[in-house]
């Protein structure tokens, strides 16, 4: 979002007694050294809060006034130093900027007031009766985003939760806001015959009297997803055997190695189906959902926004049927008395790409963010910045390459049959992209 100013003005009463009010202090008139503690942020270390000696710590002039009954004011002094604090107020505290160091005057100017860490610089927190005057509050920008969440940072200037309190004569600004982290970028190709040939091809079928090289083919892919080639078809001694059907079962009919047995001369594995059937490629995962940016979530710890949602994986290749196997009767190259040779099974399924990460939503930028609060603004302006863009969603990762069938077991013409290749992954689905993030002067729930 741009930029954006709010000027707010009311001519209710601050509750401030005018003899502790340097506006209302007439001629050069100074603040009375028994109103209250005083901080000059340019001031030396060591100091007890008077004029004569001040803090140079707003948090220091804040916990000793709390000591005091009643809370004691505490003023600040427009210093060529601004204040570089996070300051929580949760009591009743008086705050009073806007004086000058050497006189403590109206100095005709407001106290800047900062956090330099990036973080909120004013917290009004469960405060029963506080007054803010005489400052400009600056929230720094905050660019960069969470690690862990991708959630961009915000910027915002106050915060106020479940408090009463009045700001008088104060200029709230937020600055800009950063952009969410982009979202898991996967690399590299899933597992396929092109990593590791020996795993996804089938296996050749056994010769006549040999039944033990026709076993289906098994692979477990990452995330428990398992493909495998169909089984060859085993041989016997008076009929062929289908082989099985590779898994996932992806298409109708599925890859099914056809029956082995030779019941005509000139029997033959591509012309009588007794070869198995090729896999079906993998599904492509589908792209994750984008981050909405009208439902961010305002709370104490600030904004947060919603992130893209993760794609999901490809599914992997379906395994390739097994081949059929041949009957032996002494006729196909075997020995009278002997099985016939067993098929080959299918290859095995690539696997299926992963998913492309969700990218993280844009940070706020907000110069009052008030939550359950009853706040008096009086000659009050709030200023925004822009918010963060949300990240990219990841690319999801290249599919694997499906095994090839193995041959049958046996000799041409006899041999049984050639087992199905196997299909190819689906592609990883990309990331969805994170909302943008707000921009926003004021911001009330």
């Amino acid at each position: 979002g741009g930029s954006t100013t709010t000027t707010t003005t009311s001519t209710t009463t601050t509750g401030i007694q005018p003899k502790y009010d340097p506006l209302e202090l007439v001629g050069d008139q100074s603040i009375d050294p028994s109103c209250g503690l005083f901080v000059d942020p340019a001031a030396a270390d060591g100091g007890d809060g008077t004029q004569q000696n001040p803090f140079n710590r707003l948090a220091d002039a804040i916990a000793e006034a709390k000591m005091q009954i009643p809370t004691r004011n505490v003023y600040v002094c427009a210093s060529s130093d601004p204040i570089n604090e996070a300051i929580v107020l949760d009591d009743k505290e008086y705050l009073v900027g806007g004086v000058d160091c050497a006189t403590w005057q109206a100095a005709g100017g407001r106290t800047e007031w900062s956090d330099m860490s990036g973080g909120i610089p004013l917290t009004l927190e469960g405060t029963e009766s506080a007054h803010v005057q005489g400052f400009r509050i600056l929230a720094q920008p905050n660019l960069g985003f969470d690690p862990g969440t991708l959630q961009g940072n915000s910027s915002i200037a106050v915060l106020a939760n479940g408090a009463i309190a009045t700001l008088q004569d104060v200029e709230i600004i937020a600055s800009a806001a950063g952009n969410g982290g982009d979202g898991l970028n996967q690399t590299g190709q899933a597992p396929g015959r092109q990593s590791a040939p020996a795993s996804f091809d089938g296996n050749p079928g056994g010769d006549c009297g040999d039944d033990t090289g026709n076993g289906l083919k098994l692979f477990m892919c990452p995330g428990g997803v398992s493909t495998s080639g169909g089984a060859g078809g085993d041989g016997n001694l008076a009929v062929g055997n289908d082989g099985s059907d590779g898994t996932p079962d992806l298409s109708a009919p599925t890859g099914n190695g056809g029956d082995g047995e030779p019941s005509t001369v000139g029997w033959d594995c591509a012309i009588n189906f007794g070869n198995g059937t090729t896999g079906a490629g993998g599904s492509a995962g589908n792209p994750g959902s984008g981050g909405v940016a009208t439902t961010g979530t305002l709370s104490a710890a600030g904004y947060a926004g919603n992130n893209g949602g993760a794609g999901t994986n490809g599914g992997p290749g379906a395994g390739g049927g097994g081949g059929g196997g041949r009957k032996g009767d002494g006729s196909n190259g075997c020995v009278m008395g002997q099985i016939g040779p067993s098929g080959g099974s299918g290859g095995a399924g690539g696997c299926g790409g992963l998913a492309g990460g969700g990218g993280g939503a844009g940070g706020a930028s907000i110069a009052l963010l008030s939550l359950g609060s009853m706040l008096i603004l009086t000659d009050v302006s709030l200023t925004s910045a822009a918010g963060g863009n949300g990240g990219r969603g990841g690319n999801g990762q290249t599919p694997g390459a499906g095994g090839l069938g193995a041959l049958g077991g046996g000799s041409a013409p006899s041999n049984a049959c050639k087992g199905g290749d196997a299909g190819n992954g689906g592609a990883g689905g990309p990331g969805g992209g994170g909302a943008g993030g707000p921009s926003g002067p004021t911001t009330g729930g």
